[in-house]
């Protein structure tokens, strides 16, 4: 990492190997895109608890996650701000071994080329493990002592019993 006008730069990890002697250990720790749904099925409590080893005292645990029903909101084309690339998404559900998994097949199309040529990108299938919320916050839980869970596009607060929220996306900070 680098240090910029006093703020640290961030450092990217493989959320299995962070250990203190080698990441150090941090004010805050942020794992956006749900990342920890693309590891490997069982390694979530490992994860949680290498990026708990690198959080201080005191400091945060700040990540996203989807729910187990993400598909009713995820889009089949999504289109960049300024429109010149598009995104096609074929999600379907899969089971496999009592757990439940979204595939996505994505295409990316741009004509934002230097060349004015249009380009096709096949991203592949993304598989993501909809692990039920209450799961990822008992691991959580195990190495933070507060845990506060929010909507990831309202940011309000989610009550206890939360088994989903409004935008099918939620933000996990703990401490």
């Amino acid at each position: 990492s680098k240090e910029v006008r006093g703020l640290r730069q961030a450092r990217v990890g493989n959320a299995l190997d962070m250990e203190p002697k080698e990441y150090g250990v941090h004010d805050v720790v942020y794992a956006g895109l749900n990342v920890y749904q693309y590891l490997p099925i069982g390694t979530l409590s490992d994860a949680i608890e290498c990026t708990a080893a690198c959080t201080k005292a005191g400091g945060y645990f700040v990540s996203d996650f989807i729910t187990t029903d993400h598909m009713r909101w995820y889009p089949n084309l999504m289109r960049s701000y300024d429109g010149k690339t598009a995104s096609l998404r074929s999600p379907i559900l899969e089971e496999q071994d009592g757990r439940m998994f979204m595939c996505s097949d994505i295409i990316n199309i741009s004509w934002d080329t230097p060349d004015q040529s249009l380009k096709i990108n096949d991203s592949g299938v993304h598989r993501r493990w909809l692990a039920p919320m209450q799961r990822i916050l008992d691991e959580v839980r195990k190495h933070y002592s507060f845990v506060q869970v929010l909507d990831a596009h309202s940011l309000e607060q989610l009550p206890s019993h939360a088994d989903s929220c409004p935008s099918t996306r939620y933000v996990i900070i703990a401490r």
